[in-house]
């Protein structure tokens, strides 16, 4: 997971003008472990290890394509794009 913290911070800070900190690099991390993370579990589209601090596809590229599909049939008005 910490790549993914790593390029969301660095994206969050370069549309803000900025670099990422510390505090960003914190701040992207609980966001994605509590509200990003979880409904993507729950969709079957990844599996996070919190002891490993491990982020992973549960199945190929094509089947997460299909269930993000799937959940966002379920969730009218969310974007999963």
């Amino acid at each position: 997971m910490v790549l993914l913290v790593n390029e969301a911070a660095r994206f969050e800070a370069a549309s803000d003008g900025e670099t990422p900190d510390a505090i960003t690099l914190d701040t992207v991390r609980a966001e994605l472990a509590k509200e990003h993370v979880p409904p993507l579990e729950s969709a079957g589209v990844v599996t996070y290890d919190e002891d490993d601090d491990t982020l992973s596809l549960a199945d190929s590229e094509r089947g997460a394509r299909i269930r993000l599909a799937e959940a966002a049939a379920e969730a009218p008005g969310e974007s999963y794009k």
